[in-house]
């Protein structure tokens, strides 16, 4: 009471410089501590779970589609998770091999998750190898590991077109062709074999090894629908989307995050597309739809390549 008596019976100015006073601590006080969030979140920012999609022909035109946002996963901290989000029939071999390697390297860093739309088949499932678990839809397509391939044309005389080597004009003869064809099949069927088992082996509570059927027996080229697919180990669970996405942060350890779609943000420069049904439009922006898949003679090309039967 002796304090509020004092009070009042000062000038009423001394009051007033007082509670200013007050209200100028008080705003400096909250100054600081905006402040202060501000250059936490810059220091140390929210973590994030990246999304890329595999959502096109995989092809050395597009390889930049891939590989752009998973430089941009490995270089930055704040990305602590990543999930592929993949509707692709695979392609390339050579390019399948490449990006299996980059998600290989950056499973180092950080989780990936696969998260399959419609069909992750070939190069695109041989791609999916690198990651730490794969959850697709039930309607989801997976599987299809093989290689398909044209075949040497006959080298053709011309009185306009000299060549050097009996080989010079188709590139190999048809029984080295075929025999480097099984040698590039056996290399994608062991690797996924091998990444398989030691996934199945590591990242369930208990090991689901046992599932995995011999490699003869799902190197066929076969796909498979989700579930079934999931009973020969060929995937880890039937799920959705945002399945993945928990998944992935669960494996990074973090509970808080924000998503970004890291295809979106490195290649046009908007990270909020997320699940955005005109994906495939996107990718028809960046490569060619119209690119000439199965190459003819005399200059053929090996492809990890899905092809629906006729059937």
């Amino acid at each position: 009471m002796e304090q509020i008596r004092e009070i009042i019976s000062r000038p009423r100015s001394e009051n007033v410089n007082q509670v200013l006073t007050w209200l100028a601590a008080i705003g400096a006080a909250a100054l600081l501590v905006w402040a202060g969030i501000g250059l936490s979140s810059r220091i140390f920012p929210k973590p994030q779970i990246g999304l890329i999609y595999v959502d096109t022909v995989i092809s050395g035109q597009g390889m930049p589609y891939f590989s752009i946002p998973l430089n941009y996963a490995a270089q930055h901290d704040e990305i602590v998770g990543v999930v592929l989000v993949v509707n692709s029939p695979g392609g390339s071999a050579s390019i399948s091999e490449e990006l299996f390697y980059r998600t290989r390297n950056l499973r180092d860093q950080k989780p990936i998750v696969v998260s399959v739309m419609g069909i992750n088949a070939s190069g695109a499932y041989y791609m999916s190898m690198g990651a730490n678990y794969i959850i697709a839809k039930p309607a989801a397509l997976v599987g299809s590991i093989g290689v398909v391939s044209g075949i040497p044309g006959e080298g053709s005389l011309s009185e306009n077109q000299a060549t050097t080597g009996p080989f010079k004009g188709s590139g190999s003869s048809e029984v080295d062709w075929i025999r480097g064809l099984e040698v590039i099949k056996n290399a994608f069927a062991t690797n996924v074999f091998d990444q398989r088992s030691f996934l199945l082996e590591n990242m369930h509570s208990e090991s689901w090894l046992d599932r995995l059927p011999a490699i003869q027996n799902f190197a066929t080229g076969q796909v498979w629908f989700a579930p079934d697919a999931l009973k020969l180990g060929i995937i880890d669970q039937v799920g959705s989307d945002l399945d993945a996405i928990a998944k992935a942060a669960e494996l990074a350890g973090v509970s808080n995050y924000e998503i970004v779609d890291l295809t979106g943000l490195t290649l046009f420069g908007d990270g909020s597309f997320l699940f955005n049904t005109d994906i495939a439009g996107r990718a028809a922006q960046f490569v060619d739809p119209e690119i000439n898949i199965i190459a003819d003679g005399p200059y053929p090309t090996f492809y990890h390549l899905y092809i629906p039967p006729n059937d």
